[in-house]
């Protein structure tokens, strides 16, 4: 019994020991120990310890494909970087590079280079033009840079004919811009930190074909992230909160919008505006002045996303057309759904609940089609349609428990094929009277329903349309769960 606690102790030190051990040579490794045999192994400490005492001097000594560590210490000056070059710090609270309020701290203009572990610092920051960056990536491709923390610079990484540019794992926060890549394409941007920017987190401009997910870009004094003229962008996965605008948009096309949350902003969780045959899918804005706002734009498709406790509104669509809006909720603000001279777009399966107005076509709407939509228990009004909105399209929508349930001062159309939509409120019975088809499940008394040029053909029960052997289950959106409904 002693003995084997005695070996399970020696076991154990030894292990431990190991691990240490281990640790150590890493250290050595990392702090390029290992490395001063290598011919391409160069090592930078500002103390005189190793080859250089600059970075500039070991890169301006380097042949290509040699890699610099650079040693803990703060180094004052500007770097350019015109060879294909790997540069590894001590870590970002070690490596220190201050560019002293001057032009490019580091400046990439070579291909290939991959720049790792440092922190970087103090670009110029001329207030009216703003070009100086923590690092400048010009004309040159595949880039690689992890593990970096860019901060008070006038922009901490600018992107100039910039393509296959890959940063991740890094902190981009504490300067007037995050990241900004003009005319750069394909670039990966994955896994960083964009906080505390003076205007904006990230901005493409004439950047296509980018990738950028998994970041942080929060409190930012005004956009989180902004494209313009920007097109087959894949933006999954981020948050934006706490911005002025979580994400803005302007004349993009073909790009994939996913999984993003952008809550608690100043003003708008989404702006859009002049994009087209975008995808904008399971994306969430709550807690903004208005969760999407949506101008000039067509051909897109809105796909389960949440706009829940904005101000004013969940969506606001103006001069919006041939879209759709499938699985969407907008909830707990004061208008889900509000349309300005939009036309030819489809709405199916949302839920419009908990509002004080639900849907309201504002102004000059038509020809859009809304069908399989709940509009649930809204203070105000359910459905408010104005101001020449005509030819629109209202059936097999769920439309319960509103304080008034619709209210329609122009011409539209609230039943397709003889059968229109459930109404809570509807108390007319299916008799087949007027010479009506009784037991088809739509009512023949009290009708129209609520008023005149309304629905013809309510319907007795909510899934009235379901035609048998498929269940209720197989629609998207699903009633059982509102209180009014429990017991379907």
């Amino acid at each position: 019994m002693f003995m084997g606690l005695v070996k399970r102790y020696l076991i154990t030190t030894y292990l431990i020991i190991s691990l240490i051990t281990m640790g150590f040579v890493g250290i050595l490794v990392f702090e390029g120990i290992m490395d001063e045999g290598s011919v391409d192994a160069i090592i930078v400490d500002s103390k005189g310890g190793g080859h250089y005492t600059t970075i500039q001097a070991a890169i301006n000594g380097a042949s290509a494909g040699a890699k610099i560590y650079v040693w803990a210490g703060t180094y004052y000056e500007n770097v350019i970087v015109n060879k294909s070059v790997t540069i590894i710090g001590n870590g970002t609270k070690d490596t220190i590079i201050n560019g002293g309020n001057t032009g490019d701290v580091v400046n990439i203009s070579a291909d290939k280079v991959t720049l790792a572990a440092v922190a970087i610092t103090n670009s110029g920051d001329n207030f009216m033009t703003c070009t100086d960056a923590g690092i400048e990536v010009f004309y040159a491709d595949d880039t690689y840079i992890y593990d970096i923390n860019c901060s008070n610079n006038c922009i901490g990484i600018f992107l100039n004919y910039t393509n296959r540019f890959a940063i991740n794992d890094s902190i981009i926060s504490w300067n007037q811009y995050g990241i900004v890549a003009y005319n750069s394409n394909s670039n990966n941007m994955i896994n960083n930190f964009y906080n505390w920017n003076s205007y904006t987190g990230i901005i493409l401009y004439l950047s296509s074909f980018n990738n950028i997910n998994n970041n942080i870009i929060s409190f930012n004094s005004e956009y989180g992230l902004e494209a313009i003229l920007s097109d087959s962008n894949i933006i999954k996965n981020n948050t934006c909160n706490y911005n002025d605008d979580g994400m803005d948009f302007y004349s993009i096309t073909s790009s994939i919008i996913e999984n993003n949350t952008c809550n608690w902003n100043n003003y708008y969780g989404f702006w859009i505006d002049s994009a087209n045959w975008n995808y904008f899918i399971n994306n969430t804005c709550c807690n903004n002045d208005e969760g999407m706002d949506i101008f000039d734009s067509s051909f897109n498709y809105f796909i389960n996303n949440t706009f829940d406790s904005n101000r004013w509104y969940g969506m606001y669509l103006s001069t919006v057309s041939n879209c759709d809006f499938t699985n969407n909720t907008c909830s707990n603000t004061d208008v889900g759904l509000s349309l300005s001279d939009s036309s030819q777009n489809t709405f199916q399966w949302n839920n419009y609940s908990n509002n004080r107005n639900g849907i309201y076509l504002e102004w000059e709407c038509s020809s859009n089609t809304f069908f399989e939509n709940i509009i649930f228990r809204n203070t105000a009004r359910s459905i408010t349609i104005e101001s020449r909105s005509n030819n629109n399209l209202f059936y097999h929508n769920f439309i319960i428990s509103n304080t008034q349930q619709a209210s329609d001062q122009c011409n539209n159309n609230w039943d397709y094929n003889n059968e229109g939509n459930y109404w809570s409120d509807y108390t007319g019975v299916d008799n087949g009277a007027g010479g009506r088809v009784a037991g088809d499940g739509i009512g023949d008394t009290n009708i129209p329903h609520p008023g005149p040029g309304m629905d013809n053909y309510p319907f007795i029960k909510p899934y009235g349309w379901i035609y048998p052997g498929i269940p209720a289950s197989a629609i998207p959106i699903t009633i059982t769960s509102l209180p009014y409904f429990a017991n379907y």
